[in-house]
């Protein structure tokens, strides 16, 4: 497709190709509503180039032997309540920034489940997204900008959960895994965020970085939130806080090390040490 536009796939209908499924060219944004198939069976099921915006309903599927939707020279934008899969490469690979969006009906997988780098990128998670390459993340934010994994959602990668390359903000609301033993990692210079919900789970490390300040935010919420480890299973933070309105309960050994800054707005159960 060249030259925009719009291109609606309905809940019969069956767009595949052995190169590309859909493929659009040109400068101007093309707008795909998929209710029904996209599949390429050797290369790239939805291949924009030109940004724009996929839709991928529920029930509805994209599937691509390396990519499930590629975004090349602009920002894009996907809304999934569907599945989108790449079964040699990401999911959703977005070459210079956009947003995804992934319901709670949603599904995306890949090498990297997201993989967003170029300019800032958002992900809104409500579904599941997984990277099921060996060497691959959930989610891979390498230009900045936020992830945010709401209640009942999870991430899950075998390198790390979610990693952000170049600083940004990561709010967990729910559930985050690393089967390698990294569910959270922090790999810049950058400053950056972690907001933890109660109630929020991470089955792996979470690694701040020692070279930038990453600030690890404890919100409120609904219950008591429990963060236990602090110092061996969240490390290399620059400081804590605890927001106003929240409760935080320190379980088993957790510790301030020397030059992080701690602000408390809430209130802290258990127990902490401080080693400055």
């Amino acid at each position: 497709i060249v030259g925009g536009g719009s291109l609606i796939n309905n809940t019969s209908g069956v767009v595949a190709g052995a190169y590309v499924g859909v493929y659009a060219a040109g400068s101007a944004a093309l707008v795909l509503i998929n209710d029904g198939r996209i599949a390429a069976t050797a290369n790239i099921a939805v291949d924009l180039n030109s940004g724009g915006t996929v839709s991928n309903a529920t029930s509805a599927t994209i599937t691509g032997h390396l990519f499930g939707v590629d975004f090349n020279n602009v920002p894009g934008t996907v809304i999934n309540d569907g599945s989108i899969a790449g079964a040699s490469r990401d999911g959703v690979y977005m070459f210079s920034g956009g947003s995804v969006s992934n319901a709670a009906s949603g599904s995306i997988s890949g090498y990297d489940g997201i993989f967003l780098r170029g300019a800032a990128g958002t992900v809104a998670n409500d579904g599941r997204v997984t990277g099921i390459s060996s060497n691959g993340d959930g989610v891979r934010l390498y230009s900045g900008g936020s992830i945010t994994n709401s209640t009942s959602a999870s991430i899950i990668g075998n390198v790390s959960g979610v990693r952000l390359i170049a600083g940004g903000t990561l709010t967990n609301a729910g559930t985050i895994v690393g089967n390698h033993g990294t569910a959270v990692a922090f790999s810049s210079t950058n400053a950056g965020m972690l907001v933890v919900d109660p109630g929020a789970t991470f089955s792996g490390l979470v690694i701040g970085s020692p070279s930038a300040n990453i600030t690890l935010d404890l919100a409120a919420g609904i219950g008591i939130g429990t963060l236990s480890g602090l110092g061996s299973s969240f490390t290399n933070f620059g400081s804590v806080m605890v927001a106003s309105g929240g409760t935080w309960d320190f379980t088993g050994s957790s510790t301030i090390a020397a030059g992080v800054g701690l602000t408390d707005d809430g209130t802290l159960v258990g127990t902490l040490t401080n080693e400055s």
